[in-house]
């Protein structure tokens, strides 16, 4: 079971089925420390608008013993890295996501090439924490690459738990996360293991790792130490 979660979605995402206060009384129900709502920016069908990130302010920090934090998936929108949230509310924000996702303006027919450099703009051009599912099977990328820029910035890659129990049997998935492993580890970086919840049962529940055999080198994750204390370390040298 994860500490901390920094990948969960609310009703607020419209292809998720919880509420925060269904989702914290889970997290605290199964031990989770703390947890970051991280709903999908404005330009995917169904999500929020803008001022459902620019409002955060008014949600409580602690709901049923669990610590919220207040977040969002941003999604590339174009080739050049642009993302679908303000600056000046992803200033504000606890944690900030990127990713590439459909049903977003981002152009499918993109390569593997036009993906690791939008996604590498984007982490250079924005205040971005992590790379969400930077494995994506419909949203190929260079992984060394990534994680290089990813380390010089000081932004973490993702290991998402919910695209492992999806597509966990598919050799060319795993192959890409066993590839991100090595990178990070090589470059002496952290990785943050999330469950991208979707629903509040799915809060921390990391049983697929060892379901698919996935053994991290110690000292890789972000908050395996000491919980929520090392996550507030990284997000306060983050700004």
């Amino acid at each position: 079971m994860l500490k901390v979660d920094l990948h969960v979605h609310t009703i607020a995402s419209g292809h998720a089925y919880s509420t925060i206060q269904e989702s914290a009384m889970h997290a605290s129900s199964v031990g989770v420390e703390a947890i970051a709502i991280t709903d999908h920016g404005s330009s995917m069908e169904g999500s929020p608008h803008t001022g459902y990130f620019g409002n955060m302010a008014r949600i409580p920090r602690e709901m049923h013993g669990v610590n919220l934090l207040m977040g969002c998936e941003t999604n590339v929108v174009d080739l050049s890295g642009n993302i679908d949230l303000e600056k000046s509310i992803a200033s504000e924000l606890d944690v900030v996501l990127v990713g590439l996702h459909k049903l977003t303006p981002y152009p499918s027919s993109s390569s593997l090439a036009d993906n690791t450099r939008a996604l590498i703009a984007a982490m250079t051009s924005n205040r971005v924490h992590i790379v969400s599912h930077p494995y994506r099977l419909d949203f190929p990328v260079d992984i060394a690459a990534l994680a290089k820029v990813a380390s010089d910035q000081g932004v973490l890659l993702e290991l998402n738990l919910s695209l492992l129990k999806l597509f966990g049997h598919n050799e060319k998935l795993l192959n890409q996360v066993k590839l991100m492993i090595e990178a990070a580890e090589k470059l002496g970086m952290k990785i943050v293991i999330s469950s991208d919840a979707h629903i509040a049962t799915e809060i921390g529940d990391d049983s697929v790792l060892s379901a698919l055999g996935i053994q991290l080198p110690s000292g890789l994750v972000l908050g395996e130490r000491d919980g929520h204390d090392e996550v507030k370390e990284f997000l306060a040298s983050r700004g």
